[in-house]
């Protein structure tokens, strides 16, 4: 029995050292994960941004819509936005240094489609929103330790019924010209004000705030 003792001694003091040394690794690791959050300086300075971002994005965005609109009637402006709507918004992303993207649940471009888990949430979010809240409805997350996500709903306008609103609004050669496009199409059926879809707007993390 002593001999038994003073083999399993040792075994008991090297689990014992053992367990201690992962326990202290654990606590290093958590530590080293803790979360932080933005300052109050730094929230204000991407929710202006971000609005800045997006006041200029839909400004020329609409306003090439609307001249496709214009000049070739509705369907101009659908094949617009089919060729033209994502160059122009990667060149505008690359002036602004930032990646932005509009997203919707019913989209139109399947690249469109929520992408993850924060950008369900906050779409879910405005979904269960008054329409009377949600044109300044804004967020602003932290992605991780290099960016932030600011957000903003996009209410649908009275003048995108033409391409957005139920069949009757849209008309049928219309609608078959956005099958075309857009086979697995899921943007109708909407009313004004309804919520269309939102921005999406990364930026890189500014710690000189």
């Amino acid at each position: 029995m002593k001999k038994i003792a003073l083999i399993l001694l040792p075994l008991s003091i090297m689990l014992i050292v053992a367990a201690c040394g992962n326990g202290g690794e654990t606590d290093m690791e958590s530590s080293e994960k803790e979360t932080f959050s933005l300052t109050e300086e730094q929230e204000k300075y991407y929710l202006e941004t971000g609005n800045k971002i997006t006041s200029a994005v839909f400004s020329v965005l609409s306003g090439e819509l609307m001249g496709a609109m214009q000049a070739d009637g509705v369907q101009g402006a659908m094949a617009y936005c089919n060729l033209q709507a994502y160059p122009l918004t990667d060149s505008l992303s690359n002036e602004f240094d930032a990646h932005i993207i509009r997203l919707a649940e019913r989209y139109r471009n399947p690249d469109n489609r929520l992408q993850t888990d924060m950008d369900r949430k906050v779409f879910e979010e405005y979904d269960n929103m008054d329409a009377e809240r949600l044109p300044t409805a804004e967020r602003v997350k932290l992605a991780d330790d290099k960016s932030v996500i600011f957000y903003k709903p996009i209410p649908l306008q009275p003048q995108c019924m033409a391409c957005h609103g139920p069949k009757s609004a849209i008309g049928e050669e219309n609608l078959a010209y956005i099958r075309e496009l857009y086979p697995d199409d899921k943007a109708i059926n909407f009313a004004p004000g309804d919520l269309r879809g939102m921005w999406r707007v990364e930026m890189k993390l500014r710690t000189d705030l």
